[in-house]
């Protein structure tokens, strides 16, 4: 397929100033605003890399990397993605020895005084009967920890081999509290440890969520009908891969010669990001994530 040029820059362009914020906010220390867009000034965006969000960082520099020979990585992995709050996963600790009742009588101590024990961010389950913290650590991890991915040695040890990032993704997908976005999370966690550091379609493969396909549509000049939050416009799941490979392909053209080497989880993140933008800039909606500078 044929991408319009207007758009591709427009995309790409979207990366170049996103990643631009994030040096000019973090790394250089500039004040407040990092940008002159209007739209980045005013509403919360994720970064182009996910290794640069705040909770990925106390993730890999907390439990990934001071426990990356541990058989209970993987595990942690998928418990630090259902939780995804950083203060609940500092209380309870790098899971060396699984216990289900200890993190349940934490997530309701913490909501007993007041505090929030889960993320904003994801739409996690609430679906599978009883209180939220009791389907979290017996309904979906524990019955995780006692029948682990296969791609893992009987749950808790080594490798047993390297599998691609999509099998590994389809090995926890449709689990209970696994559907394809947090099994696509934990994946891309995993992605960066021993099980799937060797994986072979890093750069060939990502999982297109609705924002990601629709951000494709975008690129593409296709229409988009309906409102936001009801609308799944229907793309075969292979041509988004394909179309995502190709605007990893393209990059090199649109960005500058320093920006930091992309994979496919990067062009699918930044197509739904792109997507919230495009949203705010032509009027069909708003974003809730409202950014608060420092005062």
């Amino acid at each position: 397929m044929t991408f319009k040029k207007s758009q591709l820059r427009r995309f790409f362009w979207w990366m170049k100033e996103r990643h631009a914020i994030y040096l000019r906010r973090s790394i250089t220390k500039r004040p407040f605003p990092w940008t002159k867009d209007k739209i980045l000034q005013t509403y919360r965006f994720c970064n182009v890399f996910r290794e640069l969000d705040r909770t990925t960082i106390w993730i890999r520099e907390n439990w990934r990397e001071p426990y990356a020979d541990h058989p209970m990585l993987w595990f942690a992995m998928a418990l630090a993605r259902q939780i995804n709050f950083i203060d609940t996963l500092a209380e309870f600790g790098f899971p060396e020895k699984w216990d289900p009742a200890r993190l349940m009588k934490l997530i309701e101590d913490r909501r007993e005084r007041g505090e929030k024990a889960y993320t904003g961010a994801y739409m996690l389950t609430g679906t599978l009967g009883g209180p939220k913290s009791g389907q979290t650590a017996f309904k979906i991890l524990d019955v995780l920890y006692h029948d682990p991915p296969p791609f893992v040695q009987g749950g808790l040890s080594s490798v047993t081999q390297v599998v691609t990032l999509q099998e590994a993704w389809n090995q926890f997908r449709g689990r209970p509290g696994f559907g394809s976005f947090i099994a696509y999370e934990v994946v891309t966690d995993l992605r960066h440890t021993r099980y799937l550091r060797g994986a072979t379609d890093i750069m060939t493969w990502a999982n297109p969520g609705p924002g990601a396909i629709r951000g494709l549509h975008r690129v593409a000049g296709r229409r988009i009908k309906g409102r936001y939050r009801r609308d799944r416009e229907p793309l075969p799941r292979d041509q988004a891969i394909d179309e995502m490979r190709k605007l990893l392909s393209l990059s090199g053209k649109f960005l500058p010669d320093d920006f930091p080497v992309l994979e496919m989880r990067e062009i699918e993140h930044s197509l739904c990001e792109h997507d919230k933008y495009e949203r705010v800039r032509l009027g069909e909606g708003k974003m809730r994530a409202r950014f608060y500078p420092p005062s």
